[in-house]
């Protein structure tokens, strides 16, 4: 060994040596495990330095817990203290400190450390303070343990090596009152079964070392049934050696919990039953109303027909009816005779109304009304409306005008075709519902790009409980209105419907016998693009072009032929008539045209047809006669009003659409508009 002061000058020199009575020295050599101690070390151990002994730190386990902590996390020195009981009984205090020598890689090379007995200046005194008087003695642990198992609900017993019942717990014997005593049996025997269990969990257990357990039926029972048992048995182990010396066995009734889960097995069961005949249920109703859908879609593809061919087939006639009455009305007539072709002309006009209606109302449903938006000049609309309500109110002797500030954009973006249905809708009741006095479209600009229209009546008003149903399909305030004033009750609902698809509103505010106030908002922005006023180039009131354009007319309609006839010929066109498609296409080879009128629905070729040819022809620059516009302007003429038919007419090839009866002024719009171009 080192000479003691050098190595406590070399090791520890941060040490208050001053303070040690009795002190020794110790070396450890992390690569091999080899300690060296001094001769203090001994003292302290009270062993001579000659005689055999264990590691310092198989004695001193606090001191080893520290050393390999300093090893493994890389500590430089350590230190702590500890009390040690010898085999006398004799304890002791004992501080050590350590410093850890590394290589240069940080390895540790060399352990250096001192061990003091310290007893003398921090005496070891017994902690009874903190430990109750009843436990001191060893026969009341013996108490404490018998509490402790005699305090658990399941029944315990402890077996030595031969499956003799050492112990029992006091509900093992509440249960098993019959089998009493157990002490001393066999636990077989116990239970009054004659030989070892076939299942026996404590034989398991000392065969495999660990816990074993299983769920059984009770072997012995008193009552209708026995019951579930889980039986599990754990290693009861000699503290001193390690050895298993026996079992300790928990018997734990679990009937209850298995009667449990037996219900909520049946209820899962049950359940999926529950759901099974569910989901079939769900499968006849989904099948069901699979049915019902198709039968509804095809009810609608039913009435979408019907309504295409009811509005082919009646807008046809009326328009000879409306278009013979307008020619007639062009020609020197008696007052009598002008009375009549006027009262031809507005019933046809109201029925034509009525049909438009109810393919509107049908659209809306059906969710198919297209909304366009377009740049439109909002003054020109305005003026058109009061022009369209002019005649009407000044039968009636009403005052009708339009009102709006001169800050109001000329020049907006919207479906102006669907504005002008909404306004002249509005307009109209007011002055259909207005005896006296004035009906006034007032219109002016909101926050941002609002617009309000507000028509405003002196007309009957509506009472308070009635105004919640004037927006109402066919329905009209009262019976009395309808027999007196006539009309379906689908305008005020298509307008309010309208303005919602187009991001509006329409609200109500009436008194009854002085008259309403429908207010319509929608948003309509300003348009940089100026639009070309319509009437500029025509006379509306003599339907004049002021030009002689070559126009081609494809209708197979007698009356249509005549009524277009006329129409044109007033106009001041050049036309020349066929009967369908095919005829269309040859005069198109032989002669030049300025613009085609087409019919849609005709024998033999129908105008969808024909277009396709036309256009295929000017395609690939054959069977057209010299002269022709590139490409020829057609406009198709058709009875057809349904959502979708503009757009087949522009996918076959066609410019634009007027659909019949055809409005004159349209038309000579229409045809004054492709020809100019």
């Amino acid at each position: 060994m080192q000479n003691e002061s050098h190595l406590v000058s070399n090791v520890l020199s941060d040490f208050d040596f001053s303070s040690f009575i009795r002190i020794g020295y110790w070396t450890y050599d992390p690569s091999n495990a080899v300690e060296q101690w001094s001769n203090g070390i001994a003292a302290i151990l009270e062993t001579m330095p000659e005689q055999p002994f264990a590691s310092l730190f198989a004695r001193f386990r606090p001191m080893h817990a520290k050393l390999q902590y300093a090893l493994s996390e890389g500590e430089s020195q350590f230190d702590g203290s500890f009390v040690h009981t010898w085999e006398n009984g004799l304890k002791k205090r004992l501080a050590f400190r350590a410093g850890v020598q590394r290589s240069d890689d940080g390895k540790p090379v060399l352990v250096r450390g001192v061990l003091q007995d310290i007893t003398p200046y921090q005496p070891v005194r017994e902690q009874i303070a903190q430990t109750p008087i009843r436990l001191r003695r060893e026969e009341d642990f013996s108490h404490l343990f018998v509490s402790l198992l005699d305090s658990i609900q399941d029944g315990i017993f402890i077996t030595d090596l031969n499956y003799v019942i050492l112990r029992t717990n006091k509900a093992l014997e509440e249960k098993y009152p019959y089998c009493q005593p157990m002490v001393g049996k066999q636990c077989f025997k116990a239970f009054n079964v004659d030989e070892i269990c076939t299942y026996c969990t404590a034989q398991r257990m000392l065969v495999s070392g660990k816990k074993e357990s299983m769920i059984h039926p009770e072997t012995n029972f008193e009552g209708p049934e026995p019951a579930w048992l889980e039986h599990s048995s754990h290693p009861f182990v000699d503290p001193n050696t390690g050895e298993i010396v026996g079992s300790i066995n928990i018997i734990r009734d679990i009937t209850e919990n298995l009667k449990n889960e037996q219900k909520l097995k049946e209820y899962s069961e049950h359940l999926e039953e529950m759901v099974f005949e569910r989901t079939e249920e769900l499968h006849e109703t989904v099948e069901v109303l699979r049915e019902a859908k198709l039968a509804a879609e095809a009810a609608n593809r039913a009435k979408s027909r019907f309504l295409a061919t009811m509005s082919h087939e009646i807008r046809t006639p009326l328009n000879g009816v409306i278009g013979g009455a307008d020619l007639l009305l062009g020609t020197d007539l008696n007052k009598k005779q002008d009375e009549y072709a006027r009262l031809i002309r507005n019933s046809g006009r109201s029925l034509l109304a009525q049909i438009s209606d109810i393919l509107d109302i049908s659209k809306i449903e059906a969710g198919k009304m297209e909304i366009r938006f377009r740049p439109f000049d909002l003054h020109e609309m305005l003026e058109a409306v009061i022009d369209v309500c002019t005649a009407s109110a000044t039968e009636k002797g009403l005052e009708l005008r339009c009102e709006h500030l001169p800050d109001l954009p000329r020049y907006v973006i919207g479906d102006m075709e669907r504005v002008r249905q909404i306004l002249i809708n509005l307009v109209g009741n007011a002055v259909k519902f207005t005896s006296t006095g004035s009906v006034r479209l007032r219109v002016d600009r909101q926050r941002g790009e609002t617009i309000r229209f507000r028509v405003i009546d002196t007309g009957i008003g509506i009472a308070d409980e009635q105004q919640g149903t004037v927006f109402d399909v066919f329905l009209q305030v009262d019976g009395t209105s309808t027999r007196k004033f006539g009309g379906t009750g689908l305008g005020l609902s298509i307008s309010r419907q309208l303005a919602q698809l187009m991001g509006g509103t329409i609200t109500l505010k009436s008194e009854f016998e002085k008259g309403s106030t429908f207010t319509f908002t929608i948003p309509l922005r300003e348009s940089t693009e100026t639009v070309e006023n319509s009437r500029t180039w025509a006379d509306d009131s003599t339907l004049k072009l002021g030009f002689t354009p070559k126009i081609l007319v494809a209708e197979d309609n007698r009356i249509n032929r005549i009524v277009l006839g006329e129409i044109l010929k007033g106009a001041g066109a050049d036309f020349e008539m066929v009967e369908d498609g095919a005829a269309a296409c040859e005069a198109v080879k032989e002669r030049m045209f300025d613009l085609i009128l087409m019919d849609c629905q005709m024998p033999h070729m129908d105008g969808l047809e024909a277009t396709r040819q036309i256009r295929w022809r000017e395609a690939v620059g054959t069977d057209l006669a010299a002269g022709h516009p590139t490409p020829i302007p057609i406009i198709a003429l058709t009875a057809n009003a349904m959502q979708g038919d503009e757009q087949t007419c522009l996918d076959a090839g066609m410019n634009a659409y007027c659909s019949k009866p055809i409005d004159p002024h349209a038309l000579i719009r229409l045809i004054g508009d492709f020809c100019r171009r």
